[in-house]
């Protein structure tokens, strides 16, 4: 049986998975990592994720699509919801991902509320929300206007900054974005 908080990222860019092992169990997830597919597939093996969140382009042979095609195909009968994750947001792309057996796309960089909406509506766990002092809270408590700040992390990441970028396109609007489309 799957554990509907239980995660699965697989995320080649080091800055990304952290951003997303730091982020994800403050809003009640437990997250495992794999760096590319073939670790994802035995991470598959091994433990029962609700959710998959799945970058397309990894390295080492195996391309998103084709793990969540694999997954897909196996034999077991509590398959995880898998979510595509990709900086890919052509139509053909899309389309793939879909027909791959993927119940949803999230294009990067994409804002935080979406992500957390997309993983919520996928494991079938209740909303929570940061509060103001940084703690979890359930949605419909005392903190509700707390739940409608953006969240901002505490640090700032090195490397690529790709991670610093999805961030900062939270603080964007839609006019400011580059291809004028929402994430």
């Amino acid at each position: 049986m799957t554990d509907p908080k239980r995660i699965l990222v697989v995320e080649d860019d080091t800055d990304i998975r952290e951003y997303l092992s730091k982020l994800l169990p403050d809003f009640g997830f437990q997250v495992d990592l794999a760096a590319d597919g073939r670790r994802a597939l035995k991470a598959l093996a091994e433990i029962r994720p609700a959710l998959v969140l799945l970058d397309i382009n990894l390295p080492r042979g195996l391309s998103g699509i084709e793990v969540c095609r694999e997954v897909m195909s196996s034999g077991a009968a509590d398959k995880p919801r898998i979510v595509m994750m990709t900086a890919m947001g052509d139509k053909e792309t899309i389309m793939k991902a879909i027909e791959a057996g993927a119940v949803d796309y999230l294009v990067k960089p994409f804002k935080v509320p979406v992500l957390m909406e997309k993983l919520r509506k996928h494991a079938g766990v209740a909303p929570v929300t940061k509060t103001s002092a940084g703690a979890p809270a359930e949605r419909g408590g005392a903190d509700d206007e707390a739940a409608d700040e953006p969240f901002k992390p505490v640090r700032t990441f090195r490397g690529s900054g790709l991670a610093s970028r999805l961030v900062a396109a939270d603080d964007r609007s839609d006019a400011e974005r580059p291809d004028g489309a929402t994430p």
